[in-house]
């Protein structure tokens, strides 16, 4: 399976540590657990480390996100998954230089958005035991049979691309006509085109505190009334309460951001303290269940004795 641009997508399971990668899969099987079409019993009843990891030429790996997936006793990956990997990879900030230059990486501290950082975890290791690299060196054994796309580049006169099966692509050399360096012409150069000097834009023009032009200090010009005449459209068009300011804008912009983050926020703080609740119900459960089975035990004991006449 390929992402939007084109590259290949991996999802490969670490072990708890996150030192040793466990299995290798392909996106389009982790998709097949996450629709509950598949099962992942090695797993069960666990917390699992992932990374999910796009694939360019040369298998080379160009983004990663480490996250977490939970597995219940049956082995059926949690339904409530929710990750947008494909977007997190394309938003992630730099990661550890693999060989070709810093990949794109997300992680728990670094999480393109925030409020999923809960389901990521954080990969640790100096060198060659980083996960990052673990993920590279998986992806070159290629277990999963990628397609192997030469990387292409730059021919510098030494280094030349590999040449492409005869007939495919280019006639062979010996049939195009090539004249020596001797007879051959330089190309004429050709005059870039003039064009005439643009007209001065007299821009001495400020806005006021309410985003409305003032007069300009030297006396305005044909620059100050083009920006007047606009700034008159637009009062036309949405009246003095419309209008706001870039600085208003953008703090607006950081209000609004602000409070979604808030609200996502206050939503995982109170699925999280559901969750809880639930396991301490579960837990009182048990040990009612607990009880009532010594009971239970300790009845049918007293029982055999009658029934032996030891009582």
């Amino acid at each position: 399976m390929a992402s939007q641009d084109g590259a290949q997508e991996v999802v490969l399971l670490f072990d708890p540590s996150g030192s040793k990668v466990d299995l290798e899969m392909r996106y389009g099987q982790f998709k097949a657990l996450l629709g509950q079409k598949a099962t992942l019993d090695s797993h069960a009843a666990a917390t699992v480390k992932a990374a999910y990891a796009q694939v360019g030429d040369g298998l080379i790996v160009r983004a990663a996100v480490f996250f977490l997936f939970k597995v219940n006793e049956a082995g059926y990956v949690d339904p409530a998954f929710n990750l947008p990997l494909d977007y997190m990879a394309q938003q992630s900030g730099p990661g550890p230089d693999l060989g070709n230059g810093p990949i794109l990486m997300a992680s728990r501290s670094q999480c393109p958005v925030p409020w999923h950082a809960i389901n990521m975890w954080e990969p640790e290791g100096e060198g060659e035991r980083h996960p990052a690299h673990l993920v590279q060196k998986s992806v070159w054994r290629n277990r999963l049979q990628l397609k192997t796309i030469p990387v292409r580049r730059r021919s510098s006169g030494a280094e030349r691309p590999a040449a492409a099966p005869a007939g495919e692509l280019d006639p062979p050399v010996e049939s195009r006509a090539v004249a020596p360096p001797e007879q051959r012409r330089p190309a004429p150069r050709r005059e870039a085109a003039r064009m005439p000097p643009a007209e001065p834009l007299d821009l001495t023009a400020r806005l006021d505190a309410n985003g409305r032009l003032g007069q300009a200090a030297n006396g305005g010009g044909v620059g100050l009334a083009r920006l007047q005449a606009m700034d008159q459209r637009l009062t036309d068009a949405f009246g003095e309460s419309g209008r706001v300011s870039v600085t208003q804008y953008s703090r607006q912009h950081r209000e609004q951001m602000g409070q979604v983050a808030d609200r996502f926020r206050d939503e995982m703080q109170r699925q999280q303290q559901s969750y809880l609740e639930q396991i301490r119900s579960c837990r009182e459960e048990i040990q009612k269940l607990k009880a009532a089975l010594r009971h239970e035990k300790e009845r049918n004991r007293r029982l055999q004795q009658l029934l032996r006449g030891d009582v």
